[in-house]
């Protein structure tokens, strides 16, 4: 019997031939089952999904068929959004991204929508749009041209908004801050500068954050340490001397305070065409040698100290302290033990700590520390002492009553 020849049921039974009905039957079954026998032929159903479950039924999710129970509604939403721009940009004026150059992606669960657009805000101002995402599918669009914003360390941020039916959704990305360069290295002349100068320098970062923190520079023989950030950030306070410049500097180069000579103003346009002002900082020494910067918009108060033995008795100069064995770059001396001292007969004990410390018996005291009990140490003398960075200022130096002592405990009193 041909599967596509009408037969009735009475035609089979009054023929009286039940093997040819029961062909009939078996073919038709055969061909329902051939014709869905796997899901998996069926290319916009998810097979992926969970083993369905009882009285579940297929349902369009926007893009597959997929299990779900019969009245399962499946809301539209935005699962990402990108504009493919780094979050920190140059500045510049004029056009920022030409027509066609920025690319934005997207993908939507239960989607695709029905239509999607992206839109830009400068700097917190209402959103306006700037592409039409693309169809099929609405997963990506490009932009018309885009300038700019008005100012240093203001952003653009972009953001898709995307419907289906009735169902809509917003997506932002992240802000792009436009910012200029902070500039650092070496020049052989730490004055006069010009804008080849500072453009000119091996360190460079588009940051609003001119507090560096540890940059490796080494500045070599002849040469000086030179900083560079827009004149509209903060100052960084400079001097050479604790006593006349009311404090330290905010610069640290190789761990402690460095002398730093009064900012110039230089005029620089950027590779995007942005001009404006910069504060251009000197060391006040060249031949630094090799070591970290940092600087800081508050004066920061961190020398190196002295200590070692000495047969010398009195009338200390700024060579017989910086003569002593040992050094180091330091704030704190409270229940430290100086246990690297070793003097032998006719030699004293010498510290040399900065007088903003205040005085032996008001601030600290020497302790023995074998004994323990408090070491009698001459009342201090002052000397001027300028660091290995330029930075000048008056040290109280004491000498040990007593030769031949051994290691002392400094304890705050």
């Amino acid at each position: 019997m041909a599967w596509n020849t009408k037969v009735s049921i009475g035609d089979v039974i009054g023929s009286g031939n039940h093997n040819e009905m029961i062909d009939c039957v078996t073919n038709i079954s055969s061909n329902r089952i051939s014709s869905n026998a796997s899901i998996d032929k069926l290319g916009d159903v998810d097979t992926t999904a969970d083993s369905p479950s009882r009285d579940e039924v297929l349902k369009w999710n926007g893009t597959n068929w997929v299990p779900a129970s019969y009245d399962t509604t499946f809301e539209f939403s935005i699962a990402s959004f990108s504009d493919g721009e780094s979050t920190t940009q140059l500045i510049g004026t004029g056009v920022w991204k030409a027509s066609g150059t920025v690319d934005f992606t997207a993908t939507y669960n239960n989607g695709p929508p029905d239509n999607a657009v992206v839109q830009l805000s400068i700097n917190g101002a209402g959103y306006n749009t700037v592409s039409d995402m693309y169809d099929p599918n609405y997963a990506s669009g490009t932009n018309i041209p885009i300038n700019y914003p008005a100012a240093k360390d203001q952003y653009l941020r972009f953001r898709i908004s995307a419907n289906a039916s009735t169902d809509t959704d917003i997506e932002y990305e992240t802000s792009i801050y436009f910012r200029n360069y902070v500039y650092w290295g070496i020049l052989d002349h730490n004055s006069s500068f010009t804008e080849a100068d500072v453009e000119g320098l091996a360190g460079s970062q588009i940051s609003n954050d001119h507090t560096l923190s540890n940059k490796s520079v080494n500045v070599t023989a002849g040469n000086y340490l030179v900083v560079a950030h827009p004149a509209s950030y903060t100052d960084l306070p400079t001097g050479d001397d604790y006593e006349d410049d009311g404090g330290g500097t905010g610069f640290r180069f190789d761990g402690k305070t460095c002398a730093f000579d009064t900012k110039e103003t230089v005029s620089i346009t950027n590779s995007a065409g942005y001009t404006e002002n910069y504060d251009v900082y000197g060391s006040k020494i060249a031949n630094l040698g090799n070591h970290t910067l940092y600087t800081y918009t508050s004066r920061q108060e961190l020398n190196t100290i002295y200590y070692g033995v000495t047969s010398k008795t009195d009338t200390y100069t700024e060579a017989d302290v910086e003569g002593l064995a040992e050094s180091s770059t330091t704030n704190t001396y409270d229940g430290t033990v100086w246990n690297t001292l070793s003097p032998g007969a006719g030699e004293y004990l010498l510290f040399a700590f900065p007088k903003r410390w205040g005085e032996k018996g008001t601030s600290y005291s020497f302790y023995d520390n074998g004994t323990g009990f408090e070491a009698s140490f001459q009342d201090a003398e002052t000397v001027s002492i300028t660091n290995s960075c330029g930075w000048t200022e008056d040290f109280y130096v004491y000498r040990s009553v007593q030769p031949n002592l051994g290691s002392i405990d400094i304890r705050s009193d």
